[in-house]
């Protein structure tokens, strides 16, 4: 959300309180960025929103074919309404570091976590969706519930290796 206050970004839980985001990493060519919700009290300091306020990764384990996953987002919020939507799939394919979807997904669901059924551990970030004109050109055909994922694993490698530069410090693996 953007903050009317001033420069920044203000995160917003599901309890309508306000934390002030923090981008830890940010990969514009991914169109991702991982943003630590921080809450600051009346003296001004900063410290990180509860410990409940996170995603578990889902890194030691990489995400396989017929995993059962779902995401939440704002798809084409406005005209859907401003709540969360949850979307539920499978993955389908994995392709180097795509996960192929069999979810369907809007733009507004773009940059939003790839969670795994049963845990909510975090798989990949959604990336996108089919191009109905394209396939309608070439197959005669719109897909429905078509989209694409980078997995997570390459998105914290490359978070740890940016986290290292800016800090000079070496970070677990995750």
């Amino acid at each position: 959300k953007e903050n009317p206050g001033g420069a920044g970004i203000l995160v917003m839980d599901s309890n309508g309180d306000l934390f002030v985001g923090v981008p830890l990493f940010c990969d514009e060519g991914q169109d991702v960025a991982f943003i630590a919700a921080m809450k600051r009290d009346e003296d001004g300091k900063s410290t990180p929103a509860s410990p409940q306020s996170h995603l578990s990764v889902f890194a030691a384990s990489d995400p396989q074919m017929g995993d059962r996953v779902f995401t939440i987002g704002f798809p084409l919020v406005g005209d859907l309404g401003l709540e969360p939507q949850y979307q539920e799939g499978v993955i389908s394919r994995l392709t180097g570091n795509l996960i192929e979807l069999s979810m369907p997904v809007l733009p507004g669901n773009s940059g939003g976590p790839i969670l795994l059924s049963g845990t909510g551990g975090l798989v990949g970030i959604v990336v996108a969706r089919a191009n109905d004109e394209f396939f309608m050109t070439k197959h005669n055909l719109v897909p429905h519930g078509l989209a694409w994922g980078v997995t997570g694993s390459v998105l914290f490698e490359q978070m740890r290796k940016e986290m290292q530069a800016w800090n000079g410090v070496q970070t677990a693996k995750l």
